[in-house]
């Protein structure tokens, strides 16, 4: 994974990094500069659970691959942790920590940890006062993090820059040189000498501003996509990778 795409690749779901991820960033101006700002992270867990399973059986000397029924067992373990977090009471917890560590001028909209089978997804939604404060919201630990002493990245949307030009605005929903990856659930698979693997990515921003010029993948009036799959990801542009994802917008 190229230097680019390194702070993505760090968006790990759950506990510890999972298997294959999917992420959606969306943003959405309005004329005076406020607006909202969404994450959604679906990870697939079977490939953590294989992870679990041969290290489990790695500590107890047991040599070759896991048999089926222990990765049915590592899977239904990672489930109910999952189906524990996701628990009413845990998340008003998180979420009231999460307002506690908002600065003024952001409010906190949607914070939800789910599971649909083999696949758990997450939600953080925020609105905003100023486009300029976006990069300084806070993320919040979850329980299992304080219990382990791990520490997740500070914000969801480090890589997101913003540039007053006078009579342009410059946007950077994706900035080449952001360095604080997004890491909520911070760690590595069992095993992994990296972050997982990445089946898509992509950011969505809307505003009512012209737009002058944008290396954006797609367009549909004013909302602007920037969208890559697996195989697009490993094939980035050095152009893109120079620049980030941009669009610079006339006031």
């Amino acid at each position: 994974m190229s230097k680019f795409w390194r702070p993505i690749g760090l968006i790990a779901f759950l506990l510890p990094a999972w298997g294959c991820v999917d992420i959606e960033q969306s943003y959405t101006l309005r004329r005076d500069l406020s607006g909202t700002a969404e994450v959604r992270v679906t990870a697939d867990f079977e490939s953590f659970a294989r992870a679990q399973a041969f290290r489990a059986r790695s500590e107890e000397g047991k040599p070759g691959d896991p048999s089926q029924e222990e990765i049915e067992e590592a899977i239904a373990s990672l489930s109910g942790s999952l189906d524990v977090l996701a628990r009413p009471a845990n998340l008003e917890l998180m979420q009231a920590e999460a307002r506690k560590r908002l600065p003024a001028g952001i409010q906190l909209l949607d914070y939800t940890i789910s599971r649909e089978a083999r696949r758990a997804k997450m939600v953080l939604g925020f609105a905003f006062d100023d486009v300029f404060k976006v990069s300084s919201i806070k993320h919040v630990p979850t329980p299992a993090q304080k219990e382990s002493g791990a520490r997740p990245s500070e914000s969801p949307f480090s890589n997101f820059q913003v540039k007053d030009e006078g009579e342009t605005l410059l946007v950077y929903p994706l900035a080449e040189n952001a360095a604080v990856p997004y890491t909520p659930f911070a760690g590595k698979s069992p095993g992994s000498d990296g972050p997982p693997s990445i089946d898509r990515f992509a950011i969505r921003i809307e505003a009512p501003f012209e737009v002058v010029a944008t290396n954006a993948t797609r367009r549909e009036g004013t909302i602007l996509f920037w969208d890559y799959d697996a195989e697009a990801i490993a094939k980035t542009p050095p152009e893109v990778q120079a620049k980030g994802f941009w669009v610079r917008y006339k006031k």
